[in-house]
């Protein structure tokens, strides 16, 4: 009769029908560099996009506003008196803005819904070049103009001026840009020349894009 040794091939023999290990087949090794290698190039895909829109972002032309604090503008003699709001656009442009356009517009009312029905276009040339780097404007404030009564009105909160606006332009690189705003004067301390050009409307009314 055959010892246990014999029988099993000095202990070997049983191990001869084990399946192979899934880890160890060339398949499984080939499948898991292939995606090791296919990680690796969209992570520098990624990266390579990443550093472009870097580049363009950092070297794109950008438009911004600046306004003043709302004022009584003097009386001219011989001109009908106007109450305008004087702003600034400045431009930090490394690379030309192209097909530059917009408007911009200020309302007086007793509320704060914005009725937008006049547009009046901006003077601005259609390209704006490195070398332009502010342009400075004034928009006159509508229906009315403004009287000391209305100033005062303004001041305790009865009435309320809105300044609104957008500037639609291409950059170098073929995008669409748009710098958009909806500003309410908030005067500060009961002041009447005092005070700050607060965000108002939708989100989507102060961006740029």
């Amino acid at each position: 009769e055959l010892s246990q040794n014999e029988k099993t091939g000095n202990g070997k023999q049983s191990s001869y029908g084990d399946p192979p290990r899934w880890y160890a087949s060339p398949e499984w090794i080939l499948i898991f560099i292939t995606g090791i290698t296919a990680g690796f190039i969209c992570w520098q895909s990624y990266e390579t996009r990443r550093s472009v829109e870097a580049s363009k972002s950092k070297d794109r032309a950008r438009i911004h506003i600046e306004i003043e604090p709302l004022k009584r503008q003097p009386v001219v003699v011989g001109q009908p008196p106007e109450t305008y709001i004087t702003y600034t656009i400045r431009c930090y442009c490394p690379t030309n803005a192209f097909d530059v356009s917009g408007f911009a517009g200020a309302w007086i009312g007793d509320h704060t819904r914005l009725k937008r029905k006049l547009r009046p276009p901006i003077k601005l040339p259609f390209t704006i070049m490195p070398t332009d780097t502010a342009f400075m404007q004034h928009v006159i404030i509508i229906p009315k103009q403004m009287s000391a009564e209305d100033f005062e009105d303004v001041r305790i909160g009865k009435q309320f001026v809105q300044f609104f606006g957008v500037i639609n332009y291409t950059d170098v690189f073929g995008k669409k840009r748009q710098t958009k705003w909806r500003r309410l004067w908030k005067p500060h301390m009961e002041l009447h020349d005092y005070g700050v050009w607060e965000n108002v409307g939708w989100w989507k009314d102060n961006r740029q894009t």
